[in-house]
């Protein structure tokens, strides 16, 4: 807002609201026009301070919002001294508008303007437009956009086609043929729980056995996991202790746990055989003693026994041999076998198996 003779006088200090003197006589004031925007210019002339900018009035103050120019060089408000300081309503440079030399609108910050004349013309889809001498209104034209081959019907929605970036309007069953309505339901059956009409996510559970259900065998609603059916089997294992008693009648041994239990039992020391390359447990070697005409054989043990009371159990397979002395010590023990009626020279050991228990 432009004011004319618009001028005033204030003794404001600082950068805060100008509180405005009444004019001289024959001058308006800046609200002369009312309150609100206005264009001043504040001037300290003995201290050469000048401010230009935009402003608010309402009565006799003026409000300094944005500064367009001042003595500083600078954009910020000026920090008046104290004295008389002049206010004048200004047309700033920078906010003038002109006719130049050849006739045309001329200002620093004047847009170049269009012809009254120049149209704004709708092509295929749209209607509406015309010259820029009134408003004008474009509008999509669904009837007129190209449609596909298979829009027949009186329901038409128009889309947009992203292969040819376009739009078209395409029948609802059209749009829909590859889709279900949300009332379609997920139904669970079986040991699947949960399901639902697709209004919403879905969500659908296969429940797990739980260890009693595993152990129980009787539940029909649940599913037996390899971590479930694992944690069955071990409950049903034999502890190392149930294994020594051997009166438990309904837990389940392992060959870990057979040899756990003999371990921890300590019944059986030494096995082995007659017959050469046999497998030997707790025997590092067995020997044919001399002479020939006597059957006696030297097992010699891997660890020695703490005393010689150990069981000593031969199974010969030979008909005719019999078992006839067993002597034992706690390094090795020798076994004599006897063959009643024999007179042959040389004698051949018989196959035995030999058991030591402790």
């Amino acid at each position: 807002m432009l004011v004319d003779r618009g001028y005033q006088t204030t003794t404001t200090e600082g950068t805060g609201a100008l509180q405005l003197l009444p004019p001289p006589t024959g001058l308006a004031p800046l609200s002369a026009r009312g309150d609100g925007p206005v264009f001043y210019e504040i001037l300290a002339p003995e201290d050469g301070i000048w401010e230009i900018g935009q402003g608010i009035v309402t009565g006799n103050q003026l409000e300094r919002v944005t500064v367009l120019s001042n003595s500083n060089g600078t954009t910020g408000l000026i920090n008046l001294p104290a004295g008389e300081k002049l206010v004048f309503s200004v047309l700033p440079a920078s906010r003038a508008v002109y006719v130049d030399d050849s006739g045309a609108l001329a200002g620093a910050d004047l847009v170049t303007p269009v012809p009254r004349t120049r149209r704004v013309d709708t092509g295929a889809g749209l209607t509406g437009g015309g010259s820029l001498d009134a408003d004008r209104t474009l509008s999509v034209d669904i009837a007129g956009t190209p449609t596909a081959a298979d829009t027949t019907g009186s329901t038409r929605l128009l889309v947009h086609d992203t292969a040819e970036n376009a739009l078209r309007a395409v029948t609802r069953d059209t749009l829909l043929a590859d889709r279900v309505p949300d009332s379609r339901r997920v139904i669970a059956g079986g040991l699947v729980t949960g399901g639902g009409a697709l209004d919403g996510d879905v969500t659908v559970t296969v429940t797990e056995a739980t260890a009693a259900e595993m152990t129980a065998g009787t539940a029909a609603a649940s599913v037996a996991t390899p971590r479930r059916v694992k944690g069955a089997i071990d409950a049903r294992l034999a502890t190392t202790a149930e294994m020594v008693a051997g009166t438990s009648t309904t837990r389940l041994a392992t060959p870990a746990g057979v040899k756990a239990a003999v371990d921890a039992g300590n019944m059986v020391i030494a096995v082995f055989s007659t017959a050469s390359g046999d497998r030997m447990l707790g025997i590092s070697s067995v020997v044919r003693q001399t002479p020939l005409d006597i059957l006696r054989i030297r097992a010699t043990f891997v660890t020695p026994q703490s005393s010689t009371d150990y069981i000593v159990q031969v199974s010969i397979s030979s008909p005719g041999y019999v078992t006839s002395q067993v002597q034992r010590q706690t390094n090795w023990l020798e076994i004599t076998f006897g063959v009643p009626g024999s007179d042959s020279p040389v004698i051949t050991l018989p196959a035995a198996v030999i058991t030591v228990f402790g």
